[in-house]
């Protein structure tokens, strides 16, 4: 039954039903009496998605209580604080989730994220450079990287990156758009 509920939760994200997806995930917390660390993950990132910060933290907060050195519950909940404006606490719980699972590409997507809303460009460019050696499978980081350094007017560098993300992605369709725009670019 519960698997079921997950099944049914994953279908709705998938399809983005967010709202659907975040009363599925509700649920299947409300009838656990030992809900899942991704249980409550899950359940943050939909909130998140919905712009329900204070449920999305609490959810958070519910998986460090299980588990401290959550990673990806460290970088939702510096998701959660930046949105809110807590810059300092964003910041903390970014670099710690970095710290505790290096190996992901959120919490460096995130921290990226992080440095632009905050305008600083060049700390979130650096930040994807890093992200790409520490997550080198991470389509969506070389994506991005890609995006920067096109950006940037580097199309020879975005090339590489996009190539990259473009064969761990298998033709994801904004890889695409950007493969072929420093196509263009290029002399």
């Amino acid at each position: 039954q519960i698997d079921f509920q997950r099944d049914f939760a994953r279908i709705h994200e998938y399809a983005n039903q967010f709202p659907a997806a975040l009363e599925a995930r509700k649920e299947i917390i409300e009838k656990l009496s030992d809900p899942l660390v991704t249980d409550f993950r899950a359940l943050a990132e939909c909130a998140l998605k919905l712009n329900q910060l204070q449920l999305a933290e609490d959810a958070c907060h519910s998986v460090l209580e299980i588990d401290p050195e959550d990673g990806l519950a460290h970088a939702l909940l510096g998701e959660v604080y930046s949105l809110k404006g807590n810059s300092k606490e964003a910041e903390q719980y970014l670099h710690d989730s970095i710290k505790f699972t290096p190996n992901q590409a959120l919490p460096w997507l995130l921290l990226a994220r992080f440095h632009n809303r905050a305008g600083n460009s060049l700390e979130a460019s650096e930040t994807l450079r890093k992200g790409a050696q520490a997550s080198p499978e991470a389509a969506e980081i070389h994506l991005l990287l890609g995006e920067d350094y096109l950006l940037a007017g580097a199309p020879s560098q975005a090339l590489v990156s996009l190539r990259k993300a473009n064969y761990l992605a298998k033709s994801y369709p904004p890889i695409e758009s950007f493969f072929i725009q420093s196509k263009i670019a290029q002399p």
